[in-house]
């Protein structure tokens, strides 16, 4: 197996391996908007840092036209989706600005911040609740 391949494969499992965790302690919801988010903070570092990638690294990572497999594909895939998804009600000009994927990056990182809030305060209340039900077990 080539190495590049390997790292490929490692890189693009960054984003899965954050989810489960996140998801393991918070609950899914959180689990998938931390994949969302991660998704496209991966796909963010790969089209501002490619020139310091090598390029046997690249041709894993993204897709080209000679081959339609690339490892990141499922977060190329998102991205088209929410591009085409915006355009359609009409932002369409927005993704011709240079600094739009810093917009869409600022966008991403509040949802998650909003998202570890609210899961927070479930995952709180439902510690509390244990402990309250423990306490009762303890009295009877």
């Amino acid at each position: 197996m080539d190495m590049n391949l390997l790292y490929a494969i490692l890189i693009a499992l960054v984003p899965v391996v954050i989810t489960i965790i996140l998801s393991k302690v918070y609950n899914i919801f959180h689990g998938l908007i931390s994949f969302l988010v991660t998704g496209f903070v991966l796909f963010f570092c790969i089209e501002a840092f490619q020139a310091n990638l090598p390029a046997e690294l690249l041709v894993y990572l993204q897709p080209n036209n000679e081959s339609l497999f690339s490892v990141c594909g499922l977060y190329y895939a998102i991205n088209e989706l929410l591009v085409s998804g915006l355009s359609s009600i009409g932002l369409a000009s927005f993704f011709e600005w240079v600094g739009h994927p810093y917009v869409v990056l600022g966008a991403f990182v509040l949802v998650f911040v909003v998202s570890q809030v609210l899961s927070s305060v479930v995952r709180k209340r439902r510690i509390e609740k244990e402990r309250n039900m423990k306490r009762q077990l303890k009295r009877y």
